[in-house]
């Protein structure tokens, strides 16, 4: 299998539970008028967190809502650790566990053996800094930011963990007597 890992750089900005995810939501619109599209995701330092130079559209000329559906799978197994993906109808959101804004960079694909086995990205548009992409369908942003689930700074686990022990201290001297 050609590219089957994800490029990965090193975590140190976030890890989930204890920060918050970042969310964006992209559109679909048109039709796939090739057979592969490429893709990259990277953090708020510009780091690339994962891509596929070689992804193939379900079928040539499919809808919005296929393309959609193949972005979500698509960056859900390659980029697993770090992103994970859903769509609704011809939209698609990225969940991702690093630093915001992530910037989704999109493409056509390779196409061929050589330039899918490439190790360099080759998506060529950020969808966050231009606000939408035309490569092969149009992709835009909708929205972006930060998931509502707060992270938790030193003092709140230290009292998170408090509470926990206290709880078991009750229990048990309750099982006690």
């Amino acid at each position: 299998m050609v590219n089957s890992k994800p490029y990965t750089t090193q975590n140190t900005n976030c890890v989930l539970p204890l920060c918050n995810a970042a969310v964006a939501t992209y559109g679909v619109n048109g039709s796939a008028n090739t057979a592969t599209f490429a893709y990259r995701i990277d953090n708020a330092n510009a780091a690339t967190i994962c891509f596929d130079n070689c992804v193939s559209f379900t079928t040539l000329g499919e809808s919005a809502t296929a393309i959609a559906s193949d972005f979500a799978a698509a960056i859900t197994a390659k980029c697993g650790g770090v992103a994970t993906a859903t769509a609704s109808g011809s939209t698609f959101s990225v969940i991702f566990t690093q630093t915001s804004p992530q910037h989704l960079w999109v493409g056509t694909g390779a196409g061929d053996p050589a330039g899918c086995a490439n190790i360099t990205p080759i998506a060529n548009c950020d969808v966050y800094a231009s606000g939408g992409c035309t490569f092969n369908p149009t992709i835009t942003l909708i929205s972006s930011g930060a998931t509502t689930t707060p992270a938790l700074g030193t003092w709140e686990l230290i009292g998170l963990g408090t509470l926990i022990a206290g709880i078991g201290a009750f229990l048990l001297r309750r099982g006690l007597s």
